[in-house]
């Protein structure tokens, strides 16, 4: 932020500021429209950017359980579209 004028630094937090508000807003509704479990295993694989295998060996559930439950999330949230 050294060489930024002060417009641009404080364009840039905005915009910074604006992208975590976005990405509260969404899990926030994720965790309207998922289960605890689903909320958590697209939380992992999708924001955070674990595999499935990763997540599988957090869980202490299958890769298998782990892909399931992501498809079943997926189609929830796609009737939501």
């Amino acid at each position: 932020f050294d060489d930024l004028s002060p417009y641009e630094e404080s364009e840039c937090e905005i915009k910074c500021s604006t992208n975590e508000n976005y990405e509260t807003l969404l899990l926030d509704d994720l965790k309207n429209i998922l289960t605890p479990t689903e909320y958590h295993t697209i939380y992992l694989l999708f924001f955070q950017n674990y595999s499935v295998r990763e997540v599988s060996e957090a869980s202490g559930k299958t890769r298998q359980a782990i892909n399931e439950t992501k498809l079943a999330a997926l189609a929830k949230l796609r009737k939501k579209l």
